[in-house]
């Protein structure tokens, strides 16, 4: 007889709960205070009746052999009458067994021939022996269901065996051997201490050391739903027999947690603040270390480190001899985080890889920067290499208070392979919004450029390539970049998949087009991106021209995320470019990268200066609302066709040849953003509610020969006045420009993303 006395579950912080709580891949040490007995006690179900001569006891039904006495074990025999009380006991020497009849050498004096025990008058019969063989099924289960001992991984059974357990004394502890295959859970350990015996009844401490096991399946901790902790025991008298084993069941409903969870019931207790990976391709590599910073904020002073690769293949982890930790290579630090380096688990073939963590800044009592840094052996590499696209799944984590933060969970890359500057052509330019076309404006080649937050770009390069190579994919991003440190973020990006173009005489034949989303009228040239072959640059026996066009707005949408940033703009992470480019030591720069079927990659990088709101000291502005009869009114009125009229005041006298502008609205912090411009012409788009007063674009005035004014229309039918709208104005005076201001009733200034905006509706 097995009985489970006692559980309580301890973490590595040294917390112990009367129930198992943990989120994905925690350690926790589940303790069970367990009695084994070879044992039976009669009862309404289990009459034993007395016979004499010789001393028996028979079994109405079962058989003594499967409550696993045996022939020659010492027994003790005690008789309890009505009220609970032992009246009569002996010890005893089993001398045979058949079937449900033990003849033992004595009985307790005062027993009858066919004298019947049951639940109220009692015969009990206690071995002083025990069973030898402990086996010990570990697995994980959904809550509110009993679960079985097969593996929700694979189906196979984790077993810990404790052998000889009759030749312990007490004070012994010996660990447990685990057998059969093992890949049904993550590493485990057990350890069993004899604590007592009374009666034949030995009391243990069964400790088994788990990892929460719910990585590869997320729904089982949707809504309320979780795993717990299952235990079977299985105790057998002599190792090998198929009979007299005893079992028992212990599953007891639990508080887990998948990823960036506070655990199933619970209230998050810390903030991930933002992750920023330091790697020229952004990603985690699988071929180079990669460091990782991120900025936590938490009260609590419970944190720890882990990270595991998730295999997409089952036929390399499923019904295997070797657990998860090692087929997954699982790293976790198994004591409170500390500055140090962690080693992973070794997989099959020897990969490995290690994480250096620590602390680069605390920023407020209860707010700190890590950094881990991912270095991967050269079996790793090679183990990464052989996985097909898709199977590179790497996952690390970090846990604080009660959560388990994700820093990272996606696929790992190759390191960009950046084999050298990619040789340009003739053409290196940045087209303006009044530059409404695709070839060049004119003969210079421009080394970056400096334009105002929400202006409008066309990005022209074009680059030699080699015909004796073949290549992949050409790439262009923006991103912010720190030259001191090398760290980076992207903030837009595109890619040209080249694997597909054919090839005549070693050229490449390109002719790519990518469609680019930006509420701009479709009569603009900066709608879509395109890859094409330029003859005109260079066509010979080994090189080819190619050339380049990406158009992009200078974002300002401050209330949209921007993923990857930096801990260096914390708390600010919003999609104001103008913020990334303004903190010393950062800019914006333009990144076009080609890349060869080896992974090889050539890359060029041009800078982009943004400047913000109104920083222009020697420009006034102004912007009203008319009626149509000429009348000035403080704001939209619903139901009207109204005048928009702003207003540009020089220093100096004002040249309007060179002049653009264009007027814009939006929902407050949200969209669609339209347009009317000076240069593009209005598309007549139903919904826009600018509308031009004459012909198909913005009026242009000189109002003097320091003053410009742009004016439309606005119907105010297609606004939705129940909420605030943004009224911007744009204007470009030869290499000056006076950048958007937004309206509101009250005219009062609003700091947003470290820019003064004026803001009227």
């Amino acid at each position: 007889m097995i009985r489970v006395l006692n559980s309580e579950y301890d973490d590595i912080f040294g917390n112990t709960l009367p129930f198992y709580q943990a989120n994905l891949l925690d350690r926790i040490a589940c303790r069970y205070i367990i009695e084994i007995s070879i044992e039976l006690t009669s009862s309404n179900s289990q009459l034993v009746v007395v016979g004499l001569s010789p001393n028996q006891l028979q079994l109405y039904s079962g058989s003594w052999l499967d409550s696993g006495f045996r022939v020659g074990q010492t027994v003790d025999v005690n008789i309890y009458n009505i009220s609970g009380s032992i009246s009569g006991t002996t010890s005893a020497t089993v001398i045979s067994i058949i079937g449900g009849v033990i003849e033992l050498s004595s009985l307790p004096s005062g027993l009858t021939n066919g004298q019947t025990f049951d639940s109220m008058n009692k015969i009990e019969v206690i071995s002083n022996s025990t069973y030898n063989q402990l086996d010990v099924y570990s697995n994980h289960v959904q809550n509110g269901s009993v679960g079985s001992s097969e593996s929700l991984i694979d189906g196979e059974n984790t077993i810990l065996r404790f052998d000889n357990l009759n030749s312990l004394t007490i004070g012994d502890d010996p660990d447990g051997v685990v057998v059969g295959k093992k890949s049904g859970q993550f590493e485990i350990y057990s350890n069993l201490t004899y604590n007592s015996v009374s009666s034949g009844r030995r009391r243990y401490t069964l400790e088994i050391f788990v990892n929460q096991s719910g990585l590869f399946d997320p729904n089982s901790f949707l809504g309320g739903s979780c795993y717990k902790h299952f235990l079977k025991l299985s105790a057998t008298v002599n190792s090998g027999e198929p009979f007299g084993t005893s079992e028992v069941v212990f599953s007891q409903d639990a508080n887990t947690g998948y990823k960036d969870d506070a655990y199933n019931v619970g209230i998050i207790d810390s903030v991930l603040q933002g992750v920023n990976i330091l790697s020229v391709n952004g990603g985690l590599n699988y071929d180079q270390s990669t460091n990782i910073r991120f900025t936590i904020e938490t009260n609590s002073t419970e944190i720890q480190i882990g990270a595991i690769y998730v295999p997409l293949d089952d036929s390399y982890n499923h019904n295997k001899y070797f657990n998860q930790s090692d087929l997954c290579m699982l790293s976790i630090s198994f004591s409170p985080f500390t500055s140090t380096v962690y080693n992973s688990r070794t997989n099959p073939i020897g990969a490995n890889y290690t994480l250096t963590t620590g602390v680069v800044s605390v920023i407020s009592p209860t707010e700190k920067e890590y950094q881990v840094i991912f270095n991967p052996n050269t079996a790793f590499t090679n183990f990464m290499e052989s996985k097909p696209e898709g199977d590179r799944r790497m996952i690390i984590w970090f846990k604080a208070g009660n959560v388990n933060h994700t820093i990272f969970d996606g696929q790992m890359n190759k390191a960009v392979n950046v084999w050298g500057d990619l040789e340009l052509g003739d053409i290196c330019q940045f087209l303006r919004h009044d530059e409404n076309q695709t070839t060049p404006v004119t003969d210079d080649w421009f080394s970056g450029i400096t334009r105002i937050t929400e202006d409008d770009l066309g990005y022209l390069l074009n680059f030699v390539l080699n015909k004796s190579i073949f290549y992949k994919e050409v790439k262009v991003f923006i991103e912010a970049y720190k030259s001191a440190t090398g760290e980076r973020f992207t903030l837009e990006e595109a890619s040209f998949d080249l694997s597909a173009t054919p090839v005549v005489s070693g050229k490449q034949l390109i002719d790519l087009q990518l469609g680019v989303s930006n509420n701009l009228p479709t009569t603009s040239a900066k709608k879509q991106a395109f890859l094409i072959n330029d003859d005109a640059l260079v066509d010979t026996v080994s090189e080819y021209g190619v050339r380049l066009y990406y158009p992009f707005l200078l974002k300002w949408q401050y209330w949209n995320i921007q993923s990857g940033v930096s801990a260096d703009f914390f708390p600010y992470k919003g999609q104001n470019w103008f913020t990334y480019d303004d903190l010393s030591g950062w800019n914006i720069q333009i990144t076009t990268q080609v890349i060869t079927d080896n992974d090889k990659t050539f890359s060029f990088s041009n800078p982009i200066t943004i400047r913000t709101y109104e920083d222009n000291p020697f420009i006034e502005h102004e912007l009203s609302y008319h009626l149509l009869d000429g009348t000035q009114v403080a704001s939209f009125i619903d139901g009207e066709i109204m005048e928009i009229r702003a207003k540009w005041t020089d220093i100096f006298t004002l040249d309007g040849i060179d002049m653009y502008g264009t007027i814009t609205i939006e929902p407050e912090e949200s969209n669609p953003r339209f347009l009317i411009s000076t240069k593009v012409p209005h598309d007549f788009d139903v919904n826009n509610p600018l509308q031009p007063i004459t012909g198909n674009l913005a009026t242009v005035t000189l109002l003097a020969s320091n003053s410009v004014q742009v004016s439309c229309y606005i119907d105010c039918n297609k606004l939705d006045l129940s909420k605030n709208v943004s009224v911007g104005a744009f204007i470009a005076l030869n290499t000056a420009s006076s950048g958007k201001f937004l309206l509101q009733e009250n005219g009062f200034l609003l700091t947003q993303a470290n820019n003064n905006k004026i803001i009227i509706s």
